[in-house]
């Protein structure tokens, strides 16, 4: 959703927060309740910010009410590239929020800025790494049932392989599920 007349997504100063950062949120929010989901990146709000990724997400669950969509390999993805913990990175997003989990594969490149260090660039194009596997068991033990979507977008394999992947979260998804209910219970 972005059009000259809607919520822009460009990069804004760190003034005072997520109230000045978002001004108009709330009321799109508001005034669009049939929007199924308002796509914010948070770098664009944060580069020149005090505020972390996962501070800036609970700021603005607690300003909006809004729910969450986890991309369990983008986290690992920016976790792998940005050096931080993809793990603490799940315990810290807001468990009531979080509405939907995305997998997808990603393809590592050489980072031209570091000589020999490698970036993963999300481009679902490959079969889901084991890293993002354990992650996404990881998501599944902390948050519980959530719809996940398995993206394949570029490169499209056979029938069969897509049915795999799909059959493959089910299944982690289900073991993670019993661990979860278990420590719930």
């Amino acid at each position: 959703m972005a059009t000259t007349t809607s919520m822009s997504n460009r990069q804004q100063p760190d003034t005072a927060g997520v109230g000045l950062r978002l001004p108009h949120l709330a009321e799109v929010v508001a005034t669009l309740p049939a929007v199924g989901w308002l796509e914010v990146h948070p770098e664009n709000f944060l580069s020149t910010s005090t505020m972390t990724e996962l501070e800036f997400l609970n700021a603005l669950v607690h300003r909006l009410g809004c729910q969450l969509l986890c991309d369990v390999s983008n986290v690992y993805l920016s976790g792998h590239n940005m050096g931080y913990d993809p793990y603490r990175f799940i315990d810290g997003l807001p468990v009531a929020a979080i509405r939907e989990l995305h997998l997808g594969g990603f393809t590592p490149e050489d980072d031209e800025a570091t000589p020999g260090a490698e970036l993963l660039v999300d481009t679902h194009a490959t079969t889901i790494a084991e890293p993002v596997w354990n992650l996404y068991a990881h998501a599944v033990r902390r948050l519980g049932p959530t719809p996940t979507i398995v993206e394949w977008d570029n490169d499209i394999p056979a029938l069969a392989t897509l049915l795999g992947e799909a059959s493959r979260a089910d299944a982690v998804g289900a073991r993670a599920l019993e661990a979860h209910r278990a420590n719930a219970g």
